[in-house]
């Protein structure tokens, strides 16, 4: 039997913690540390997000429920996902990852009866599992987010610094030549490179213990 359909769209409950780095209070450090008057610094705060999230390992992780309608096989993954690390059911037990979603679909269309969920894969911003659900499942997902707007900036204050000289060494890049990196921005860039490696340090140990 050919699983046909479309996935549902569930929103996803996130456990995601209230923003507590503001976007004016980065602005106002980066105007006093170059003496300059920018208004709008949401797209280099992105960079310097996209750049940290890029080498510090586990920084950026949240935990949500994903609701699966009973009969459905599919579920909305939170704004801001980037990669799932674990998806557990109701009673703690992981679900087993197919890496491909082509191998999951294959699963549905070869045994399409409801049951509680086993597996996973995800495609695009879809959570799709199988067994259909037999009666409606909440699951916990554990994954990695990336902020998609500098207007809400939920990273971990020992991010800031980071964060802070990034947009710096950004902002100094532009007002030098066009491809020449300044002396002002080259200092920028070590201190944000010297507290990502505190970053580093910091979330490798934590996952290591």
């Amino acid at each position: 039997m050919t699983i046909t359909g479309t996935a549902v769209s569930i929103p996803a409950t996130s456990s995601t913690p209230s923003a507590t780095m503001l976007k004016a209070t980065i602005l106002a450090d980066v105007n006093q540390r170059l003496n300059l008057n920018e208004t709008d610094i949401d797209a280099k705060i992105l960079l310097a997000i996209q750049k940290i999230i890029s080498v510090v390992p586990g920084i950026c992780e949240h935990t949500a429920t994903v609701q699966i309608l009973t009969g459905q096989y599919s579920g909305d993954l939170p704004d801001g996902f980037v990669n799932m690390i674990d998806v557990t059911n109701s009673d703690g037990q992981p679900l087993e990852r197919v890496r491909e979603i082509s191998d999951l679909l294959a699963l549905l269309n070869s045994n399409n009866t409801a049951g509680t969920p086993e597996s996973f894969a995800i495609f695009g911003l879809k959570l799709y599992v199988n067994p259909p659900s037999s009666g409606g499942h909440a699951l916990t997902i554990f994954y990695e987010y990336e902020d998609t707007s500098a207007d809400t900036i939920t990273m971990p204050d020992c991010a800031y610094e980071a964060i802070t000289e990034s947009v710096c060494s950004l902002l100094e890049l532009e007002r030098g030549l066009a491809g020449v990196i300044t002396e002002q921005a080259s200092g920028h860039e070590r201190l944000a490179n010297d507290a990502i490696a505190v970053l580093v340090a910091r979330y490798t140990r934590r996952r290591e213990a």
